[in-house]
C-alpha cells in the first residue's frame, strides 16, 4: 500500500505538468482512488503546434512526421498539413480525461509491478467520472 501511494503521489505530480488536466485532489484507498480534476481547456487551446508536438513526445514517440519536424528536417506540405491534423487530435488527447487516466493508471501498474516483479492490469480500466454537488467545493 505505501509502494502504491508513493507510486500516485510521485505520478500525479508528474503528469499535470504534461496534460492540461490539474489535479485539484485526491485520495488512495487500500484498493482504489479518487481524483477531482479540472480541465484547462485554454491552457491547451493556447499551446503553439510546436508546444503539442514537444508536449505529446514526453509521453509517446510520435509519428514519423512529428520526429522528422522535431529534428529540423524539412516537411512536404502535405506532410505538415497531415502533421497538423494529427497535433489536433494530441491536444484534444491532452486534455482528455480517459486518456490521462489509461496514462496514470499505465505509470503505476508499471512502477507497483516492477517492484512487486509482476505484471498485469492493476485493476479494471473503468473509472466513474461525477460533477461535485456545487463548485465551490472544489475550492
Amino acid at each position: 500500500m505505501l509502494k502504491f501511494h508513493l507510486a500516485l503521489r510521485l505520478t500525479t505530480t508528474a503528469f499535470p505538468v504534461v496534460f492540461a488536466i490539474d489535479i485539484c485532489a485526491y485520495a488512495v484507498m487500500s484498493n482504489h482512488y479518487h481524483l477531482v480534476l479540472h480541465v484547462n481547456r485554454k491552457q491547451a487551446l493556447a499551446w503553439s503546434l510546436d508546444d503539442v508536438i514537444h508536449t505529446w513526445h514526453r509521453l509517446f514517440s510520435g509519428n514519423l512526421f512529428s520526429q522528422r519536424y522535431c529534428r529540423g528536417d524539412r516537411l512536404l506540405q502535405s506532410e505538415m498539413a497531415s502533421l497538423k491534423d494529427t497535433a489536433e487530435t494530441w491536444r484534444k488527447r491532452l486534455m482528455d480525461i480517459s486518456w490521462f487516466m489509461r496514462v496514470l493508471n499505465e505509470s503505476v501498474a508499471r512502477q507497483a509491478n516492477a517492484e512487486d516483479h509482476c505484471s498485469g492490469r492493476f485493476w479494471a480500466p473503468v473509472f466513474a467520472p461525477a460533477k461535485p454537488a456545487y463548485h465551490t467545493s472544489c475550492i
